[in-house]
């Protein structure tokens, strides 16, 4: 029993052993196929059974050995473990199955598969029906999907590729004697070795039994013998070589009979070493032997038919018989290449025909003829030279030269290198190359190209592609190659720059990092272009390799990028070389002088102490010094002046550009030394030798310099200066002592060395000032005033005793206090007025004045201090200083309670500047006394005190009725400011006096005009009775009782005209009912309306009713006004809140603050 894997890739199954099953899948480690008995009786049945895995589906086939049609072979069926057809009916990876054995059985040989459709595994077995009959079966197996022929080549000039060999029909190629070599025969009639005379096989070797050849091979050595791969032709086909092989069947038929049929069954090449020559047996194809195949000892399988799964080709014999090409096969030169093959490897060709029997009713077995293959017989030559082209140009001629010993070949492959295998050869003597015996076709001729040559024909492409036919020659494919070469030189640095274009002086070093650039010249116009550059290496040198040919009338130039400021003293020409083959040059050197400078620093020896011998830690760099060079002769011991320049910002100088000198001569560097100045480092100047790239750093200089110090003494005018900066409201100071200390660090102590008064504008200044002792150094300050405080440069100054440390600036600023003072006054009479001290003022004592901080910018103000007047009534805030930015002092009395503030209410603000003393900041009080008021009840109840008639009544005190209160014995004029009982302007209302007193003494039923009017009389009266008390008149919040009057009238009516009569008016019951009001009025205290005091507050919305509510405080002494008239204020039990000047309705001020409208 033998084992198969099925390989998808190729199609074909691959015999493996049990190790290779066991450790794909444990499972299956036991797979077999195996029938109960090796032999069977026509009729009788067989059977199988299949050790696979559990619940696998296996496909079983029996197939006769020898391919014949007998019953039940080639019907395959399926069972699956466990299910329909497996008689055990377990799943247990066992199937046992049965085969009926035909009637037309009898001495047949058959192969049983088994075929895993789970695993893909095969696994065969045979039997027969009677005994073998000694030939080795040919086992027939089922395959997954069984194909017809994979070509149909029966017809004239059929073709088709199978794994990438051309299969060509091309009867009418004849086979006469010299057109072509046979190599293999075969017949499977006379020389049969299977059992079968339908089939043939065979393969070429030189091997005899004598006298048999193997297999069905007919033994003539003359027509079965071995091959070397040189004799196989090469033939190209679209661009790609093939290896020719050529068929001649030999069938009986022709075009017209079915005997002309054949099948190629299996096809396959090796190569290898000369074993391959003899070679004696083989194993076959699994088509031929039942198993797969292994190969051929020491061959290399180079192609192989059935290779990507069986495939079978159908043939005809279009010309009965032999002696015609029928069919020609090309086969890939890259396969041989790449198995490794040389032109002297042995090609071994196996080839199976016949095996198909009959498909489609077409007998494709073989009759008693032979088939033959051959190979066209080599005749062909190429042959060319090697030329070397002396200027590269191929348009010139005679330059051309031969040249021996280069290597030729055919580039078999095509991929432009000589490969193991190919045909090669060498020029001869004469430049000569020949290759022959070749077969006819198309070959592609190459060189192979040394390093450092180019090759110049053939180019585009760089290979002779030619076409011979046999016997014939191709000639004339000449190789013209031109020898790179390279120019070479040195970069020198010229040290005492005397060259001259010489020769490379003895002085001269080698210098790196110098581009050298090449150039392609043009004779005709006398132009270069770049061609590329490079940078000298570090021994100096340069190289331009691989140089190749030019255009004609060019050549190659180099020369050097001057590195800047050098002078080129050797090859400042450049050089020109000739672009011939190998004209390698060297010694293409350039040398160049290097300007240098000389350069250094000029230092302030800030504390003098270098003393000629190295720059101090404490120097600094010093611009604008002049700073000379001179060409000093050694030989005279003089100096002649080159060139000067000033040093920089930083203190720098530096000479440039500088060349050689003549001989015995050097530069020599010194400073114009700035008056006043001491040399403490560099006075002997520096000598410096005039050499290529002498380039001299820190040829240094320093001096030591005289200094001052200065300042301005200022008056800091609003002290906020605060040690920062000298404020612009500063003016300055004359007559202020300024003094220079000599400080001594280490003790902290100052020694007086001179002062001086600031001048006129405030200014001082200390000169010709020098060093001191180490640790020492000036200290200013100034001798403060007495009182003064010092804003800015209150800690003095210090300044180093340095070199040149002139210091301005050193300013001093102090701030003068100031005092604020005042006095405190009553306002006997009140009638200050904020306007000046009246003549009845009286000084007050015990009055608290309080000294605020404030803040312009948030309008605030911070309490500093308080004290009380003195017994004159003075105050006085003394010592005063700055204040902050935008601040000022503020100051304002506590006023006593119940006083007014004629004088100084709004308090003094007085500027925080330096002397700004101020007097006279006074404040005088007036204290309030309240006009008496008497209620709407109580003038309603005693009415004797206002009717006209002189007496008061029996129940009215004198103290609260002076006298009678009212004039007119019949009417009550309201509004009477002058008291002359006559109602003479617009804002007067006449009402007759009983019914006044009326509407005193009676309900008002809710009307609002008679409510209005009864608080208007009460107010009316009060205003009568003050004018009796005080003699003061029209006393009352101004303008109320005109507000009142404009109100009533308004409503119309009755009150229209101003006069309110008895018949306007009823009394029932002791109830007064006024008579109608205007058409416009509702009967309601009406709508808000604005009113504005003339103190700027407000404006403020009342109605009549806030108007009945006012008259109604006034009458009950809760709104009041002062005694004198000039105030209106609110009562509240006593204290008198919200005080303002009585004018015109400022009352509505007071009564807002009170939160009463």
């Amino acid at each position: 029993m033998s084992v198969y894997k099925y390989d998808a890739s190729t199609n074909t199954y691959v015999l493996v052993d049990g190790s290779t099953l066991l450790g794909s899948d444990p499972s299956i480690a036991n797979f077999s196929v195996a029938t109960d008995l090796a032999d069977y009786a026509p009729g009788s049945t067989a059977n199988f059974t299949a050790n696979v895995g559990i619940g696998d589906i296996i496909t079983f086939n029996v197939s006769d050995t020898l391919g014949k049609a007998i019953s039940g072979t080639s019907q395959p069926w399926t069972v699956t473990d466990g299910g329909p057809g497996d008689l055990d009916g377990l799943a247990n990876g066992v199937i046992q199955t049965t085969w009926a054995v035909g009637q037309d059985a009898a001495g047949e040989s058959f192969v049983l598969s088994a075929m895993d459709q789970t695993t893909g595994y095969l696994a065969t077995t045979t039997f027969t029906d009677a005994p073998n009959n000694g030939t080795t079966p040919a086992i027939q197996l089922a395959t997954p999907n069984p194909s017809p022929a994979a070509l149909d080549l029966t017809t004239a000039g059929a073709q088709g590729t199978v794994g990438g060999a051309i299969f060509q029909e091309v009867t009418g190629t004849g086979t006469g004697s010299g057109s072509v070599t046979a190599f293999l025969r075969v017949n499977g009639a006379p020389n049969d070795t299977d059992g079968s005379a339908t089939t043939e096989e065979g393969f070429n070797t030189d091997f005899r039994t004598p006298p048999k050849a193997p297999l069905d091979d007919i033994d003539s050595l003359t027509f079965t013998h071995s091959l070397t791969l040189n004799l196989v032709p090469i033939v190209t086909v679209g661009g790609v070589q093939y290896r020719e092989f050529r068929l001649d069947l030999g069938e009986a038929g022709n075009g017209s009979n079915d005997q002309a049929y054949l099948s190629l069954d299996s096809l396959q090449v090796y190569v290898g070493g000369a074993s391959l020559a003899t070679v004696s047996t083989m194993d076959r194809p699994l088509q031929q032997d039942g198993t797969a195949s292994s190969g051929v000892a020491g061959g290399t399988l180079v192609y192989d038919l059935d290779g990507g799964g069986d495939t079978w080709l159908a043939l005809k014999d279009l010309n009965a018989g032999n002696g015609q090409t029928n069919y020609r096969v090309l086969i890939p030169d890259s396969y041989f290449t790449a198995a490794g093959a040389t032109s002297t490897s042995d090609v071994l060709l196996y080839s199976a025909f016949g095996y198909q029997g009959t498909v489609n009713g077409i007998s494709y077995v073989q009759d008693s003829t032979y088939e033959e293959w051959s190979v066209s017989k080599a005749s062909a030559t190429i042959t060319g030279s090697k030329l070397i082209d002396a200027d590269g140009n191929l348009q010139t001629t005679g330059d051309e030269t031969p040249r021996a010993g280069w290597t030729i070949y055919i580039d078999a492959n095509n991929n432009n290198q000589l490969d193991s295998g190919e045909l090669s050869t060498t020029t001869d003597a004469n430049g000569q190359f020949t290759f022959t015996n070749l077969a006819a076709g198309t070959y592609t001729v190459r060189e192979v190209l040394p390093a450092g040559w180019t090759q110049l024909a053939p180019q585009s492409p760089d290979e002779f592609t030619v076409t011979v036919a046999a016997g014939g020659t191709q000639s004339g494919l000449n190789f013209i190659n031109f020898q790179q070469f390279s120019i070479s030189g040195t970069k020198y640095t010229d040290v005492d720059g005397h060259d001259n274009q010489a020769a490379i002086g003895s002085d001269d070093t080698v210098l790196a990092g110098v581009t050298i650039n090449l150039y392609d010249h043009n004779g005709a116009t006398n132009t270069d272009t770049l061609i590329t550059s490079q940078l000298t290496g570090v021994n100096g040198s340069y190289s331009f390799t691989g140089l190749g040919p030019l255009a004609a009338g060019h050549s190659y130039f180099v020369q050097e990028t001057l590195p800047a400021g050098d002078t080129e003293t050797y090859g400042a020409a450049g050089y020109t070389v000739a672009a011939t083959s190998g004209n390698t040059t060297t010694g293409e050197n350039f040398a160049n002088f290097q300007q240098f400078s000389i350069s250094g620093t000029k230092y302030t020896d800030v504390d003098g102490h270098d003393n000629q011998t190295a720059i101090g830690s404490d120097d600094t760099v010093l611009a604008g010094v002049t700073i000379n060079l001179y060409d000093h002769n050694g030989a005279t011991n003089t100096d002649t002046l080159i060139t000067s320049q000033l040093t920089g910002v930083n203190g720098s100088y530096s000479f440039t550009g500088l060349g050689p000198l003549a001989a015995g001569h050097s530069y020599f560097v010194q400073e114009t030394l700035p008056a006043g100045d001491t040399e403490t480092y560099g006075a002997a100047g520096y000598t410096v030798a005039a050499t290529s790239g002498n380039t001299t750093t820190g040829e240094n200089f320093a001096n030591f310099q005289q200094f001052s110090i200065s300042g301005t003494k200022y008056t800091d005018v609003d002290g906020h200066d605060n040690q920062a900066a000298i404020g612009s409201d500063d003016t300055v100071l004359a007559g202020v002592t300024i003094n220079l200390y000599d400080h001594n660090g280490a003790t902290n102590t100052d020694t007086l060395i001179t002062s001086q008064l600031t001048g006129v504008n405030g200014s001082y200044s200390f000169t010709g000032l020098g060093p001191l002792a180490a640790g020492h150094s000036y200290f200013v300050q100034e001798t403060l005033p007495a009182g003064d405080t010092e804003t800015y440069g209150a800690a003095g100054y210090t300044v180093a005793a340095t070199s040149g440390n002139t210091t301005t600036g050193e300013d001093f600023a102090n701030f003068q206090q100031f005092s604020i003072s005042g006095t405190k006054y009553t306002d006997v009479d009140g009638h200050d007025n904020q306007t000046a001290i009246g003549s009845d003022d009286t000084v007050l004592a015990g009055v608290t004045i309080n000294l605020y901080d404030h803040n312009g910018a948030t309008n605030t103000d911070t309490l500093i201090t308080s004290q009380l007047t003195g017994v004159n009534g003075s105050y006085s805030f003394t010592g005063l200083g700055p204040l902050a930015a935008g601040h000022s002092y503020f100051v304002q009395e506590t006023l006593p309670a119940g006083d007014t503030e004629t004088y100084g209410a709004a308090g003094y603000t007085v500027a925080a500047t330096s002397g700004n003393t101020t007097t006279g900041e006074n404040f005088a009080n007036y204290l309030f006394k309240p006009a008496a008021t008497l209620t709407q009840g109580y003038w309603g109840s005693h009415t004797a005190a206002w009717d006209g008639n002189p007496g008061l009544g029996k129940t009215t005190s004198p103290s609260d009725v002076a006298a009678e209160a009212n004039w007119n014995k019949t009417q009550l004029i309201i509004g009477d400011d002058n008291h002359n009982g006559i109602a003479d302007d617009a804002f007067d209302l006449s009402i007759d006096l009983k019914l006044a007193q009326s509407l005193e003494s009676s309900a008002k039923l809710g009307d609002p005009r008679g409510i209005m009017l009864a608080q208007l009389i009460a107010t009316q009266l009060n205003i009568n009775n003050d004018w009796n008390k005080y003699g003061v008149a029209d006393l009352e919040p101004q303008k109320l009782v005109d507000e009142a009057i404009t109100w009533l009238k308004g409503t119309g009516g009755i009150l229209a005209d101003g006069v309110l009569t008895n018949s306007e008016a009823t009394v029932s019951k002791n109830q007064v009912v006024l008579g109608a009001g205007g058409a416009g009025w509702n009967g309601t205290w009406g709508s808000d309306h604005a009113v504005s005091p003339a103190d700027g507050s407000g404006p403020f919305m009342v109605n009549g009713q806030d108007i009945a509510n006012a008259l109604g405080w006034f009458n009950q002494g809760q709104l009041v006004v002062s005694q004198n008239g000039s105030q209106v204020a609110w009562n509240n039990n006593g204290t008198f809140e919200n005080v303002h000047a009585n004018d015109l309705d400022n009352f509505w001020h007071t009564l807002s603050q009170e939160h009463l409208i």
